[in-house]
């Protein structure tokens, strides 16, 4: 059985885009730690990273980025990659909406 997880971000203004990552039980028990810390996130933007600039930065609302928040969390490198990013646009993400794991197969490539 396969497993992918489903991460939806907002851009800007509910700008919605997402990532659909195959992962294996392993990384989803690795990554549950990240998952429960960006559910639990207080501020308003709970993943601001900006790719456009190659850096993450803080915002106008001075909200922590996710370097700051998520940084010394083990795995979080490997999981910020499954992050979305935009096809046309360099700018990044700024809060992700929804996490889901999907059990399934691949039926065609």
């Amino acid at each position: 059985m396969r497993y992918f997880l489903v991460i939806e971000a907002d851009t800007d203004d509910g700008d919605y885009i997402t990532s659909v990552n195959l992962v294996t039980q392993e990384q989803m028990k690795q990554y549950a730690i990240i998952i429960k810390a960006i559910e639990a996130c207080p501020q308003r933007h709970n993943c601001i990273v900006d790719y456009a600039n190659g850096i993450e930065r803080y915002n106008s609302d001075k909200d922590k980025n996710a370097q700051s928040l998520y940084g010394n969390l083990p795995h979080w490198k490997s999981f910020e990659e499954m992050l979305p990013r935009h096809e046309y646009l360099s700018y990044g993400i700024h809060t992700v909406v929804k996490m889901y794991l999907i059990e399934g197969t691949i039926i065609a490539m």
